[in-house]
């Protein structure tokens, strides 16, 4: 198993896969069975009385009640009465490779669960009688039938696919500045399922090509999917993510934390950035205050992956005004930016990344049927590569999580 994985820890509600043993069980509603004059006529389960379904191991274990009424037209020997049998299915479940699977459903045992009743009349064929005239009806096909609604049910290619294309592309994870998630899965492993009251856990790490952008890309989802069964979890578990950072999403940032606040005693107006990267990265800032003209940052950024911090090597500031008063007040601004820029230096950009990663928004889609809770640990800037129209950087993460609950 890789190490670059997502841990997405998963809860499956019993309430959908009893909905399937409903469904094979509506299919012999109103079914009618002939034993010696007495009609059996399968009816619709109570509120009160619904399947049961628990997990052992990779096998689906199932309760799937019966009920009946009993009739027979005799005149004065007429009979009416009722009764519920339980039956035992287990569902062997085998996924492959390429997420398809197949399921295998057996007959277990049965057992009465309430009479068989009579409120009119006598019964004067055995209880035993019915129960497996009930039996013999349904054991022919009930397991087939089974089989076939968790297929028509469950399309888990599609499913899984079109939630991790929705739940890859382009979704906004943070305002101020806007940052967005993309990324397609290659390999998927699943643990053995657990069993709890009301649902079914199930642990799954993905292997997930991950990137973040300041703004929406033209990604296209691509499904190369394999699946593997996780006979062991991973101790630990991490993610490298592509980050890229265009210049105008950087100097839209820049502007709205220097915009209208004051450096030094003086309080600065923008009226627009712009990146340039050469030999070295030039910023050109245009001021309309504290004077009117260009303000030109050069230097040589150059990024520390042990220590996590960035310099601004061979750092120069140049203020070219627009007019002989604002020319003579140059020096004093240049020696202000300058200053200022010094002081916040060596700059570790790790500390705003992890305050982005835990501010991290708990993510609905599929019409809020999943919620997605992201979690992540340790960021590490692997590496910082300017480039003509960007910053692209790589960044790890360890025991990134996202929790996942179908509701």
């Amino acid at each position: 198993m890789t190490d670059n994985l997502i841990y997405l820890p998963s809860k499956i509600d019993k309430s959908k896969l009893n909905e399937v043993l409903i469904k094979v069980y509506t299919q012999y509603q109103n079914k009618k069975i002939e034993l010696d004059g007495v009609t059996i006529s399968i009816k619709a389960l109570p509120d009160d009385i619904r399947p049961q379904i628990k997990l052992e191991g990779k096998k689906i274990m199932g309760k799937l009640p019966i009920c009946f009424t009993l009739f027979k037209n005799a005149g004065l020997f007429s009979m009416e009465g009722e009764g519920i049998i339980i039956i035992d299915v287990e569902v062997e479940i085998d996924i492959f490779q390429n997420l398809d699977f197949q399921t295998k459903t057996s007959w277990i045992s049965h057992e009465w669960f309430k009479g068989p009743t009579v409120h009119v009349g006598e019964l004067s064929i055995p209880a035993e009688t019915i129960s497996n005239c009930v039996i013999n009806f349904l054991k022919e096909d009930i397991t087939t039938k089974i089989d076939q609604q968790i297929v028509e049910t469950i399309h888990l290619k599609d499913i899984v696919e079109q939630k991790l294309s929705q739940f890859a592309t382009n979704i906004k994870i943070h305002t101020k500045p806007d940052l967005y998630f993309n990324g397609s899965v290659n390999h998927i492993f699943l643990g053995h399922p657990k069993d709890s009251q009301d649902a079914i856990d199930v642990d799954i790490w993905v292997e997930l090509l991950a990137k973040i952008s300041d703004e929406p890309v033209n990604y296209q989802f691509e499904s190369q999917l394999n699946f593997f069964w996780a006979e062991f979890a991973p101790q630990t578990n991490q993610q490298t993510l592509e980050a890229e950072f265009s210049y105008i999403g950087l100097a839209k940032y820049i502007t709205s934390i220097i915009d209208g606040n004051e450096i030094g005693g003086k309080k600065f107006e923008v009226e627009g950035i712009h990146f340039r990267n050469t030999q070295n990265l030039e910023v050109k800032v245009h001021l309309t205050a504290p004077i009117k003209g260009i303000l030109t940052i050069l230097c040589n950024p150059k990024f520390n992956v042990e220590s996590q911090n960035l310099y601004l090597d061979d750092l120069q500031i140049d203020v070219n005004a627009e007019n002989i008063i604002y020319k003579m007040a140059s020096p004093i601004i240049e020696n202000i930016v300058k200053s200022k820029i010094e002081s916040q230096l060596p700059f570790n950009p790790t500390a705003p990344i992890k305050a982005i990663l835990n501010k991290l928004p708990n993510i609905n889609i599929l019409d809020n049927q999943i919620k997605l809770s992201p979690s992540f640990e340790h960021p590490k800037i692997e590496s910082i590569m300017l480039g003509q129209n960007n910053v692209q950087c790589q960044i790890s993460v360890q025991n990134p999580e996202v929790n996942i609950e179908l509701s």
